[in-house]
């Protein structure tokens, strides 16, 4: 056997092993229902000693009710619902624009300089042959990314399970109550919410495998994001509208009256844009991408292991299925008078603010 097809082979049993990982990270959650999360905790705890991370209150500590502010439009019974909902992941297509909108400028440039100079456009065929061949492969491979799903969230109320779909057909479940929310606010002061959550126990298999059986896996899961999707809600009503309807349902994270412009849905909203830039996306095909990729999203269908845990008789053995309920004697609200959306404070059941710190409420049930 040639030293191609010993590699080859090799090749074939690892990705064999990994599908096999995959296909059995469910039956693994339900065998494992609390896991060893040592490594997880000193992950994370490094990971909160950034000065751009901030954590962020507990999921058994509710925000104090008189702050509640939903606007989320709910009114789609396939994505929200009592069994689960399903924020959808908006898949970005500006670095697609960005390209076609060079294109444009060049291709601008180059009729101005006809235009001003008299001269013949064959004189300039070769510098736009030369930005195009620079941006035609940029291009190519940035709407080839852009295919790839972004991945899909669904929050599972009733099996108590968060499953993240990456896109390639692998499909983690995360138990909700190993969730760690915080904030990074590397790219601005408002921040952008976070998920933190032990690393699927098939990555970590797949990472030995990968470097010899190496036993320094990553046992931190790469943050999810949840701001996709939520529309007009700053980080605390982000987290707080995903923790109260893990606990108690679709009728406790119900919008207020009024509170729902007309022009936006839970699934694609709107934005208004002025007559310039709306020509300026028709020029660089904008309506057009974005037909693409929400057809794609759209298509994408969940395992038959996730539909049977979302369905109307799941199959629930193993599994925690107890709530993560809220503490009666702490709540969090926000700091209106902090300069940047996740700041807040904890106070009493009267609302009266605490001395202590959110890490030392911070326990794992």
């Amino acid at each position: 056997m040639s030293e191609q097809q010993e590699a080859t082979l090799i090749r074939d049993e690892l990705n064999a092993r990994i599908d096999q990982l995959w296909r059995e990270e469910l039956e693994w959650v339900r065998q494992h229902p609390n896991p060893d999360l040592s490594m997880f905790d000193a992950g994370l705890q490094k990971e909160l000693s950034r000065p751009e991370v901030h954590e962020l209150p507990a999921l058994d500590i509710a925000m104090w009710p008189k702050d509640l502010n939903f606007n989320i439009d709910t009114s789609d019974p396939e994505k929200f619902n009592d069994r689960f909902i399903e924020i959808p992941t908006k898949r970005s297509s500006s670095a697609i624009l960005l390209l076609i909108s060079i294109h444009h400028v060049a291709l601008i440039f180059i009729l101005a300089l006809v235009l001003f100079t008299g001269a013949s456009p064959v004189e300039f065929a070769p510098l736009y042959l030369f930005a195009l061949l620079i941006l035609a492969p940029l291009t190519y491979y940035a709407i080839k990314s852009n295919k790839r799903s972004a991945g899909r969230i669904r929050y599972n109320r009733q099996a108590q399970l968060v499953h993240i779909d990456d896109g390639q057909g692998h499909i983690a479940h995360i138990p909700w109550r190993h969730v760690r929310p915080a904030v990074d606010n590397r790219y601005g002061p408002m921040g952008v919410l976070r998920l933190y959550a032990p690393h699927p126990h098939a990555e970590i298999e797949i990472n030995k495998l990968r470097t010899s059986g190496s036993s320094h896996a990553s046992y931190l899961m790469e943050p999810y994001t949840c701001d996709c999707g939520i529309e007009g809600l700053y980080d605390l009503q982000r987290l707080e509208f995903l923790r109260r309807y893990m606990e108690q349902g679709i009728q406790a994270v119900q919008p207020q009256p009024g509170t729902i412009p007309p022009q936006q849905t839970a699934t694609h909203p709107r934005h208004k844009l002025s007559a310039l830039v709306r020509v300026w996306h028709w020029l660089c095909f904008s309506p057009l991408l974005d037909r693409y990729t929400r057809r794609g999203s759209e298509n994408a269908g969940w395992s038959d292991e996730v539909q049977n845990l979302c369905g109307p008789a799941p199959d629930l053995r193993g599994l925690d299925t107890r709530p993560v309920k809220s503490r009666t004697d702490t709540y969090y609200r926000p700091a209106y008078d902090h300069p940047v959306s996740f700041g807040y404070r904890l106070v009493n059941r009267h609302g009266h603010p605490l001395p202590q710190s959110p890490q030392s409420l911070s326990t794992r049930k």
